[in-house]
């Protein structure tokens, strides 16, 4: 069996026997001084996919590594930080050198309650498929940058969720219409 699923099963026992408290002391220790990267890598992936994201220890320790200098920290801490509901970590993320953490953000706007384009990377939750006024201004506003990016795949995700039913309500104005008619054409072109 695949590593992760045994740890997750070792986690989910863990909790389930009342050690929570100290499985999540553990990772974010762990997620923060190990001098491992792989091994950060792994216990932040184990906080996020363990649903520990609603912890307030855990969201501190996300937002601590978007300023992070490796990049695959910073990606994984912006998926998790989108899996809390915390869009507005994923604006900032677009500004990003790096195109991994940049393509986090975009994927935390497609998969934004009440958009949900794609469920694949850290499975779908059951959320409410309704945007609030707030959240929705802040998907429209990564992907408006992200149809700005050099990364013509983040371009392209972006063309396409913005023509979702859910976020074109308003409309968008012409330039904005042309530039994601431009990207369309260029995807099926291709």
């Amino acid at each position: 069996p695949n590593v992760q699923v045994v740890a997750a099963a070792a986690l989910q026992e863990a909790v389930r026997r009342g050690h929570g408290a100290l499985v999540v002391d553990t990772l974010v220790s762990r997620t923060l001084h190990d001098t491992s990267i792989p091994v950060r890598e792994a216990c932040l992936r184990a906080l996020i996919q363990g649903d520990f994201t609603n912890n307030t220890e855990v969201v501190q320790t996300m937002t601590v590594l978007l300023a992070s200098s490796e990049a695959s920290l910073r990606r994984l801490a912006v998926l998790g930080l989108g899996r809390a509901g915390r869009i507005d970590h994923a604006v900032i993320a677009m500004s990003d050198e790096d195109v991994m953490v940049r393509g986090a953000a975009v994927h935390v706007a497609c998969e934004a309650p009440g958009v949900a384009i794609t469920t694949e990377s850290l499975g779908a939750k059951d959320a409410p498929r309704v945007l609030s006024a707030h959240s929705k201004d802040l998907v429209v506003e990564i992907l408006l940058r992200a149809l700005e990016d050099h990364d013509e795949d983040l371009r392209s995700v972006a063309a396409t969720t913005l023509c979702a039913p859910e976020l074109r309500l308003g409309g968008h104005s012409a330039e904005i219409a042309r530039k994601i008619e431009f990207e369309l054409a260029r995807v099926q072109s291709t």
